[in-house]
């Protein structure tokens, strides 16, 4: 079964299947050859008794899971592979929980070896090493269900859509079939597809009209001499497992009797092919090669007999995986159908090359995946009709691109999950950021993947890390492979239909085929390896697209911000994050200016829904004077849709640098210097001056040429007090996140949305529900979890659950009877919540708490800890303490 025997000890061995070689029916593989050593084991012990020795016995322990296979090169050349992970010790743990004599597997094998195998429930079980107990069962015997459609119809089929044309030719070419004239189809398509979907649907018709014989080749079946052939010509005698030989022998004596007694000569052949010839076989002596041509001759003459009875159908599936000995047959049937009743169906994959010569009554039917229509037909039929679910649908059809079987497996391992539901009709049970792969269709996908030649497959890998689609200029920058020795092998991928050529502006490119196979290929490399081309890819798009680098900052974010230069991840996710509220400060801008928005407020909150949060209102209000310093706690305020009027309307400046004074010492000095307004700002009028007060108690004003001085000496640094923003101001934060150092820092550019000028980052307005600080308290109790930590504008009471600011995102917000909002995305946190300040301490776990409880999905930013959600003033006016909170959508 093209196992893989890791190691030997005295009494046991360790064996991988799917590596070093993959295979997509592995999991089937390890199980049939667990139960054949077993029947050997038994076999041999009952010899070994009948001379007086004791007997032996086996357990075997079977499980199925990622694992790092690592090459170990010998000195011999030779090379050995040792997988490491968890699945391998989990996989002995099961060998010690086995009956004697017997096999136990985990719950992930039997999900993909239910039917081709029957097992038993052996209830659960705690291994060492595995938190939860699992659930185990033995292995007790082959099933009946050797094929996939085989076990899709003992679960009941979903509806069949999109191959109104194809079953139309099936259908044609078995009307000329009946009449006489003979005729071949064959059906080629990708795994999954629904090569043999498609023939059901037409046996279920074409039973009433012709005999139907079926059979199909098996992955680790290549060894084995006409097996195909053998299964169909049972079929056809109607042998069956539990005949004697005898009886074998008699059923095809009265067959071929019956039949036309002018073909007894072919028996002879019959018996000796289906190892029915006993010991004096007299074939015996005969060439091989001459004895198996004159034995595919007397089975295609039993076939064409029988086609002048009754028409015949013969259907051979997955000729991909075919004998070389049922190839040969199948080449001289086709040859001999012209005047035949006999309709010969053949379906494999497009890596299949066959040797059939072409002929007028061949026909091939490329199957395509469904066209969007169909698939949207096929998961509305599994889903429902409920709308709540279109993303849902539009998910899975974007990621399988209309793949059948992937689809039904998506579905599948969604409910398994707990993912969905049915109660009367589909529910999702939770947020959905992600389709997770089933290890059925991952295995499939990997196992074609792994079939690649070396430099194809590690080109394939690469690419699955550039994306989706991929410039030949920018694949030429990242593998510095020539550039004709690179179109060779991408036209090799193309020719596998892993990608597909495409232009855009003129410009040569590629697309995946699949998105999935995109993820596959991804998911086969190591971290490390994915961490060193995600940075080679980030500096290659530096280089080739360096005239028009903001067209590319979120790929530049997304690379850098998984390889290990951080610090250029933090750089352009900021620069990204700019680009995306200036846009969505944009878009809330026209939607501010249509007439449905610009309705009277009061009358918005009487057409509101009832439960739309009309209990939720403002809490507090807080101001930052001066960027980086502390913030001040005030009863009402005036937002503008440059922001809150007087919010981080100054900064200390390095006049040397041009940089934004949040420093090394930022922890122990910046948070603890508190600035105040000495009028209320105004949006009409140049901001009033300042008095901030030192953490000594000293209070200095902004007009006072000590300020600066004494700030100056306390950085060590030459900074100013502004009241605007200079072009190309950069910020120097701390590196690290969670626990990271504050002896380093890092430059990010000014990362607002805000008006020009402002010292705003990222939004206009930070929102932040007080049950959220509530629940990450609860969380991590010996934490303090002050507003001050968090920075907040706007603290909103809620009564509603935790973390209910996810759930504004995108929405119109109403503050009181003036201010209207739009929510535009989860905040990231970083080590700054973390910091000291006056009589808080520093404390690395609150960011810990957050990234245990709220993990966003910022998109191209990659999954980050958020607290709290930012916001643009679409409609100005004031904000008060008190002020109720209602949507507008």
């Amino acid at each position: 079964y093209d196992g893989y025997v890791v190691q030997t000890t005295g009494d046991g061995i360790f064996a991988m299947f799917g590596a070093p070689v993959v295979h997509e029916d592995h999991a089937q593989r390890a199980l049939y050859a667990a139960l054949r050593m077993q029947s050997d084991i038994k076999d041999h012990s009952a010899l070994i008794c009948a001379k007086g020795h004791q007997p032996i016995q086996g357990r075997v322990g079977v499980h199925t899971g990622e694992a790092v296979v690592r090459p170990l090169r010998l000195g011999n050349g030779q090379v050995e592979y040792t997988p490491i992970g968890h699945s391998t010790s989990l996989g002995a743990r099961l060998q010690t929980l086995a009956p004697v004599g017997s096999i136990a597997v985990s719950e992930a094998i039997r999900q993909l070896c239910d039917g081709a195998c029957e097992f038993n429930d052996l209830g659960l079980a705690t291994v060492k090493g595995v938190s939860e107990p699992i659930q185990v069962y033995e292995v007790t015997g082959l099933g009946k269900q050797r094929t996939r459609m085989q076990r899709a119809a003992d679960q009941g089929f979903t509806q069949f859509v999109g191959r109104a044309h194809e079953l139309a030719t099936l259908k044609l070419a078995a009307s000329k079939a009946q009449a006489g004239g003979g005729q071949m189809v064959s059906i080629v398509a990708e795994a999954g597809t629904g090569k043999s979907r498609l023939i059901l649907e037409a046996m279920a018709e074409f039973r009433a009209a012709s005999t139907v014989l079926e059979t199909s080749s098996v992955s680790h079946g290549k060894a084995s001499v006409g097996l195909p052939l053998i299964e169909m010509l049972h079929a056809y005698f109607n042998i069956e497992a539990h005949d004697t030989e005898l009886q074998r022998r008699e059923k095809i004596t009265n067959k071929i009797h019956e039949l036309d007694s002018q073909l007894q000569d072919i028996q002879a052949h019959l018996f000796s092919f289906l190892n029915l010839a006993g010991a004096e076989d007299p074939l015996f002596d005969m060439d091989d090669a001459d004895r198996q041509t004159q034995t595919w001759e007397c089975i295609k003459r039993l076939f064409v007999r029988e086609s002048e009875r009754f028409p015949l159908t013969l259907v051979f599936e997955d000729l991909h995986w075919i004998d070389a000995q049922t190839e040969e047959f199948l080449t001289l049937l086709s040859e001999s159908l012209g005047t035949a009743r006999i309709l010969l169906i053949v379906n494999y994959r497009p890596e299949y090359v066959h040797k059939w010569r072409s002929k007028s009554y061949i026909t091939q039917i490329h199957l395509d995946p469904l066209a969007e229509d169909a698939a949207t037909a096929m998961l509305a039929a599994m889903l429902g009709q409920h709308g709540q679910l279109s993303d849902l649908k539009r998910l899975i059809y974007e990621k399988t691109s209309g793949t059948p079987f992937f689809m039904e497996e998506m579905v599948k391992s969604m409910f398994d999950e707990g993912t969905l539901t049915r109660d009367g009709k589909v529910i999702l049970t939770k947020k959905l950021n992600e389709l997770e792969i089933p290890s059925s269709v991952q295995a499939i996908l990997a196992a074609r993947i792994d079939r690649l030649p070396t430099h194809a497959k590690e080109l394939l890998q690469t690419l699955a890390v550039i994306g989706k689609e991929f410039s030949l200029p920018l694949i030429v920058a990242v593998t510095d492979i020539p550039q004709a020795q690179l179109e060779k092998h991408l036209k090799e991928l193309q020719l596998g239909e892993f990608i597909y050529e495409k232009y855009v502006a003129g410009i040569k490119g590629y697309i995946f085929k699949s998105a999935l196979t995109q993820d596959v290929a991804y998911n086969t490399l190591l971290l490390e390896r994915r961490k060193v081309l995600h940075e080679r890819i980030g500096a290659a798009i530096e280089a080739v697209y360096i005239h028009s680098i903001d067209d590319h900052v979120a790929a530049l974010a997304y690379h850098y911000g998984r390889s290990n230069n951080t610090d250029a991840g933090m750089q352009y996710l900021t620069h990204s994050g700019r680009q995306k509220l200036m846009e969505a400060r944009k878009n809330a801008a026209q939607v501010a200016s249509a007439p449905a928005v610009k309705s009277d407020l009061s009358v918005a909150s009487k057409n509101a829904k009832a439960g739309e949060m009309t209990s939720d209102f403002v809490e507090s209000i807080w101001r930052y004077p001066v960027k980086s310093m502390a913030g001040e706690l005030i009863p009402s305020v005036m937002v503008t849709e440059k922001g809150m009027v007087g919010d981080r309307a100054y900064a200390f400046v390095n006049e040397e640098t041009n940089r934004a004074a949040v420093v090394r010492k930022w922890a122990e000095n910046f948070l603890n210097y508190h600035p105040h307004f000495v009028a209320e700002p105004t949006a009409c009028e140049a901001m009033p001056p300042l008095q901030i007060t030192f953490p000594s108690g000293e209070t200095l004003t902004s007009e006072s040429t000590a300020l600066e001085e004494k700030i100056s000496a306390v950085f060590d640094k030459k900074l100013k007090l502004m009241a605007s923003a200079p072009p190309g101001l950069l910020i120097e934060v701390p590196k690290g996140t969670l626990g990271g150092s504050l002896s380093e820092v890092t430059e990010l550019p000014l990362g607002g949305g805000a008006a020009p000028g402002a010292f705003v980052d990222y939004g206009s307005l930070h929102l932040i529900a007080s049950v959220t600080l509530e629940h990450f308290q609860q969380h991590y109790p010996q934490g303090r979890f002050d507003v001050r930590r968090f920075r907040p504008n706007l603290v909103i009471h809620s009564d509603a659950a935790p973390l209910v600011e996810n759930t504004w995102v995108g929405r119109t917000m109403a503050i009181g009877d003036e201010v209207v909002l739009r929510i535009t995305l989860p905040c990231p946190r970083c080590i700054s919540v973390t910091l000291a300040q006056d009589d808080l301490p520093r404390d690395p776990g609150i960011l810990r708490a957050v990234a245990e409880q709220n993990m966003c999905d910022l998109g191209d930013f990659g999954t980050l800890p958020c607290a709290g959600v930012y916001a643009d003033v679409i409609q100005a006016g004031h904000v008060r303490v008190g002020d109720r909170i209602r949507f507008l959508d």
